[in-house]
């Protein structure tokens, strides 16, 4: 979830490039310019916060500087991550549903502004629903069911949702139609169009969208408009990057803080906590840092009108505050009264009349954050195989840019 980033670090960023002073007299180059010194700052960080493995690259417009992979698939083990490794990437796969959904608004098959009741006429929905909008699904004002963390839902869609539908229909896009199905009948959450309330299931709804827009898949879809056109062969969508098929991928492992144990815990390939199909909308990428350099340097580049997928007026949509609100409720249980800024699929913090767009994803065992900075012309993004890998990374941005980032 952003949330982790998001809450620590909005006032601070702010400041903290205030602070320098006007973006035109910063004369700013990253600290680390080689992929072996990457390396080497990679191995210390993994070291000092007992992270399995890290990956991370840094962006200055066109170039990427360095990218770099350092430690083990899994805690304990001897397999080596690479730049090819695939981590899962959260929450952040929310950024590549906006950068989809944008594509079908330029090419004329959607707009902002349809309502679930013209996009989904299939769906028997409750009147609440009729008028949200495909902005207000994901600016989160849809009044969806939150589906943050486990046991904060009721329990019978939770059944629904997790258990009965995923072992019921293994089609991804029949398993997002049967959920939409169970949660627009369903009573909101809130009253929709009044809060912002962050909503896996309503970026799902946002990817049955695109099944029914495209004709095919919100996974084809994704292949064809965006990994493929950026060259991002490595990255697949649904379940974890390790499996039985594919054992020398970074398993994602529990922090200590979770259990009772004093190390980082490696799931179980028998586990059975996965992501259900219906869910790669809202969070089921995973992808190497090769990869993640390519899509986060073309939305850097997107923002300058030098991108290969969208025009700069879909990118400054897309990275532009669409809303503004209160953390705590848009948090299940955060207890902020501080205001926070999104656009689709990205958090967005003002600075020196620009914005800096942030995006960290996390389903428990892996840990990923973009970062995208026009006015230093740089990005950045970093991935761990641990749940509690927002401090490593805070660390890798500071020893990578120079710029203090600590949201602990």
């Amino acid at each position: 979830m952003i949330k982790e980033l998001i809450g620590a670090l909005s006032a601070k960023i702010s400041s903290l490039f205030t602070s320098a002073g006007s973006t035109s007299d910063w004369n700013w180059q990253p600290v680390v310019g080689s992929d072996e010194e990457l390396t080497e700052v990679l191995g210390q960080i993994c070291d000092e916060f007992d992270q399995p493995a890290m990956s991370v690259a840094i962006i200055v417009g066109s170039d990427i500087i360095a990218k770099a992979a350092s430690g083990v698939c899994e805690y304990g083990m001897n397999t080596s991550v690479d730049i090819s490794s695939r981590f899962h990437i959260g929450s952040t796969t929310k950024s590549m549903t906006a950068m989809l959904l944008s594509a079908l608004v330029e090419d004329g098959s959607l707009s902002w502004e349809m309502t679930l009741d013209r996009l989904l006429p299939e769906i028997e929905m409750r009147n609440e629903y009729k008028q949200v909008s495909l902005h207000d699904l994901l600016v989160n004002r849809a009044g969806i069911v939150p589906f943050q963390q486990f046991g904060q839902d009721d329990p019978e869609l939770t059944e629904k949702i997790w258990k009965e539908i995923p072992l019921g229909f293994a089609d991804p896009v029949q398993q997002r139609l049967e959920m939409a199905k169970v949660l627009l009948s369903a009573k909101p959450f809130v009253k929709p169009r009044t809060k912002a309330v962050y909503s896996n299931a309503g970026w799902a709804i946002a990817g049955l969208i695109i099944d029914k827009i495209t004709g095919s898949s919100y996974e084809s879809a994704l292949r064809h408009k965006i990994l493929d056109p950026l060259e991002m062969f490595e990255t697949k969508v649904g379940g974890w990057p390790a499996s039985p098929a594919d054992l020398n991928q970074p398993r994602g492992h529990y922090p200590p803080e979770q259990g009772h144990y004093s190390k980082p815990k490696a799931q179980s390939l028998q586990e059975d906590y996965v992501l259900p199909f219906w869910m790669n909308p809202s969070g089921g990428v995973h992808c190497s840092i090769s990869d993640l350099a390519l899509y986060v340097q073309e939305n850097l580049l997107g923002l300058k009108g030098e991108g290969k997928l969208l025009s700069r007026a879909s990118y400054k949509t897309i990275h532009s505050i669409q809303v503004t609100a209160k953390m705590r409720e848009m948090y299940i249980g955060l207890k902020s009264d501080a205001d926070a800024s999104y656009g689709y699929g990205w958090a967005v913090v003002p600075v020196e009349g620009d914005l800096l767009s942030i995006a960290d994803g996390s389903g428990g065992t892996f840990f990923a954050r973009l970062i995208v900075f026009p006015p230093l012309n740089a990005a950045f993004c970093g991935l761990t195989n641990c749940g509690n890998g927002a401090v490593a990374l805070d660390w890798a941005i500071e020893k990578t840019t120079g710029f203090e980032w600590n949201s602990h």
